[in-house]
């Protein structure tokens, strides 16, 4: 019989069990620097296969297909203000926001030329501004004229309080106007500037160059409190198309936030689908609106809206002095 077996027949029963005990605490008390060096070198070999493991586990990993998108990957083409819609503009949620475009940017290395190792990195210079006439832009001013607008959907937007050092750029729309604070009307609406030249920005919403869903809207035309009638600051807003591109400039910062047009699209002044529009998103997003279509003498008001939605893509600075 093997001592294994003579070590049980000789324990069986309570008695037994009991002596099974007092044994193996002898031998534990014998043994007790035997134990723990087993027992440190076996907890030192688990930490070391763990340490290994998580070491190697990223280059047994597959790598992602080609154009994945993944959570570092550009903001896909043609996403709107819609993706992220569940929210009315006064009831803002908090999100996930993506890295900033100055960080994105800063992140953004090359491999400078004749270094094979690809060891020496530089910072990516940062994109020229787009080249554009500025003596084209015809379209807005600065609402030096006051307070000239009244009626349905116009909200106080003049006083000095209300002004930003914003401009808003659209060569695509032969558009430069500064922007001005609006807030909502009595009936809980975005309110419209009161000067047909500026562009109304939502002051309780996201500020330009900021992560979020930026809402402008804009005048077409005008019949002003004097009878005065002509074109608003968005009177070609609906040349603007797929691609163009948008500047907010920002005078007090000096840099230009640089945006790509992604939706444009018509809607009815009734229609639920412009809601949509207005939602928060954890996107860097600016939606500009205003009127189009055929215009209701009696309601004073047009049957349609036009909503450009652009996507921003950089933070340029201005050049320097």
């Amino acid at each position: 019989m093997s001592k294994i077996g003579r070590w049980l027949s000789e324990h069986r029963g309570s008695d037994g069990i009991k002596s099974a005990l007092t044994d193996c605490g002898q031998w534990l008390r014998r043994h007790a620097w035997f134990a723990g060096t087993a027992g440190t070198a076996a907890l030192a070999f688990i930490i070391t296969f763990f340490a290994v493991a998580a070491a190697t586990g990223d280059d047994d990993a597959p790598a992602p297909a080609a154009g994945a998108v993944t959570r570092s990957s550009p903001i896909p083409p043609g996403l709107s203000a819609s993706d992220d819609a569940a929210l009315p503009p006064e009831q803002p949620r908090t999100t996930d926001t993506p890295t900033s475009t100055d960080e994105a940017r800063s992140a953004d290395l090359t491999v400078e030329p004749g270094d094979p190792d690809g060891q020496t990195q530089a910072p990516r210079p940062p994109r020229p501004l787009p080249e554009f006439d500025e003596d084209a832009l015809i379209h807005g001013g600065s609402g030096d004229e006051g307070a000239i607008l009244g009626g349905p959907g116009i909200v106080a937007s003049s006083a000095a309080d209300s002004r930003t050092d914003w401009e808003l750029i659209i060569p695509s729309a032969q558009l430069r106007a500064d922007i001005v604070k609006v807030g909502l009307t009595r009936g809980g609406a975005m309110g419209a500037p009161d000067n047909p030249h500026v562009i109304g920005w939502w002051s309780d919403g996201p500020a330009p160059g900021k992560p979020g869903n930026v809402l402008l809207d804009g005048h077409r035309d005008f019949n002003d409190k004097e009878r005065n009638v002509g074109t608003g600051v968005c009177w070609e807003l609906p040349n603007t198309q797929l691609g163009d591109f948008i500047l907010v400039r920002d005078n007090a910062t000096r840099v230009n936030h640089l945006y790509l047009v992604i939706e444009t699209t018509s809607v009815g002044w009734e229609s639920a689908d412009g809601v949509e529009y207005l939602q928060p998103s954890r996107y860097p997003l600016l939606t500009l609106i205003t009127c189009e279509g055929s215009f209701d003498r009696d309601e004073l008001n047009y049957s349609n809206r036009r909503i450009v939605v652009a996507q921003m893509t950089d933070t340029i600075p201005f050049p320097s002095s």
